[in-house]
């Protein structure tokens, strides 16, 4: 499964009850996994103490964002 290092604080708020985050490529994503994102992809989000999994899409502000899953939230310190 696809990772991304994200900043769990950089949202886009727009769907009621689910916690969407921003993925920018060019830092949260090695250069030769980019070609690989695509709408739908389940990935990794990480900020280095915690991770979940998301399913990735195009947001209203932003290239790409990440749609929080439900219970996959855990701490990985």
């Amino acid at each position: 499964m696809l990772g991304a290092r994200v900043d769990y604080n950089e949202r886009e708020l727009l769907r009621e009850g689910i916690e969407t985050i921003v993925v920018f490529p060019e830092d949260a994503v090695p250069v030769a996994d980019r070609d690989k994102l695509t709408v739908g992809l389940r990935i990794v989000l990480t900020d280095g103490i915690t991770e979940c999994e998301a399913v990735l899409r195009h947001g209203e502000d932003y290239e790409w964002v990440a749609d929080i899953i439900e219970g996959t939230t855990r701490d990985i310190a």
